[in-house]
């Protein structure tokens, strides 16, 4: 199976399938990456790069595990396969249950997921701080994310009601004129605990009146204090996520 790589080689099958076996080696492994970044870049889950229908069904299972247990992490997305859309082809997909669409150069594209490379490793952190016994292949445990929007939401949501509900988050704080897009980069980072960073913040703006500084001295002090990482690279990554524009 082709894995889904991201910015300096990051392997998302690699660090998935560190949680089903070491939580320790996954958590060591995602600081080690996390002190590499220098921006925030986009990561696309991908496909096997030769048709299997095995390989397929493999890697559809996977996705749909991951975006189950990180709901806020990936987005949905398209992937233009170099699948060619033969009758074969279409046949075993429809056979599959597997929706499709045909680009103008008759190639297969499909549904999947992408993600940014700093929200996935702060989501892995979080799900392995808050649960230490790590992921398993039979049934995995629920991720904080997950419980969270269920309770706020109900069992089932769309992507659409989840932005909703950011909306809803972010303008109990806008007031400290962090910005929209910010924010939701934060909730998809933190999930649940963006609310004590929020708060954090908005304490620290009601003294300084400096949207950044409050901000990124809240992220920087969770990154530290919950999830044990360098002061350098919590104070970097602060500055990364509260500088999109």
């Amino acid at each position: 199976m082709e894995n889904s790589r991201g910015p300096n080689g990051m392997d998302v099958h690699y660090i998935f399938k560190l949680m089903e076996t070491s939580t320790n080696r996954c958590s060591v492994y995602l600081k080690q990456v996390l002190s590499t970044v220098v921006e925030i870049e986009r990561i696309e889950l991908c496909y096997p790069s030769v048709w299997s229908v095995f390989a397929l069904k493999t890697t559809f299972k996977l996705h749909k595990k991951w975006k189950a247990l990180f709901p806020i992490l990936f987005l949905p997305d398209k992937t233009t396969t170099n699948y060619k859309a033969t009758y074969v082809n279409r046949s075993k997909l429809n056979l599959l249950g597997i929706i499709f669409s045909i680009n103008a150069s008759k190639q297969i594209e499909l549904k999947s997921y992408a993600c940014d490379n700093v929200s996935l490793l702060l989501q892995v952190l979080l799900f392995l701080h808050f649960n230490d016994q790590g992921v398993h292949p039979d049934g995995f445990i629920e991720s904080p994310t997950a419980t969270y929007l269920r309770v706020k939401l109900g069992p089932s949501y769309s992507e659409g009601q989840v932005i909703d509900f950011m909306d809803l988050l972010f303008d109990q704080y806008k007031h400290t004129h962090i910005s929209a897009k910010s924010f939701r980069r934060l909730f998809r980072c933190f999930g649940p605990c963006t609310e004590d960073i929020a708060n954090q913040a908005f304490d620290y703006y009601g003294e300084s009146k400096d949207c950044f500084k409050a901000w990124t001295k809240a992220v920087e002090e969770y990154l530290i204090g919950v999830l044990n990482i360098d002061k350098n690279v919590s104070k970097r990554i602060a500055s990364l996520l509260l500088s999109v524009h």
